[in-house]
């Protein structure tokens, strides 16, 4: 294990743990922004709509994956049991 004082105070666990938080955090707001580009699209091209809303629902999935990740990450650096 790394002494938190050669790594800027933070645990190992800690820094792995932050780590998934960014990475979430961004797939998040890559997410929501293409959630917003195909709304934006379908005012543009209605004629394509389906295909946009396809897009749309498609980001509902990305989203609770990359939340389940982190929460699971964040349980296990909290010794957490599900139950």
């Amino acid at each position: 294990m790394v002494d938190s004082a050669e790594n800027g105070g933070n645990s190992a666990s800690e820094n792995s743990l932050y780590g998934s938080f960014r990475m979430m955090r961004h797939n998040v707001n890559n997410a929501l922004f293409m959630i917003s580009s195909a709304a934006e699209l379908i005012k543009l091209k209605p004629d394509e709509a389906v295909r946009f809303a396809d897009q749309i629902l498609d980001q509902q999935e990305r989203i609770e994956a990359d939340l389940r990740g982190f929460l699971a990450n964040l349980e296990e650096y909290l010794d957490l049991d599900r139950d």
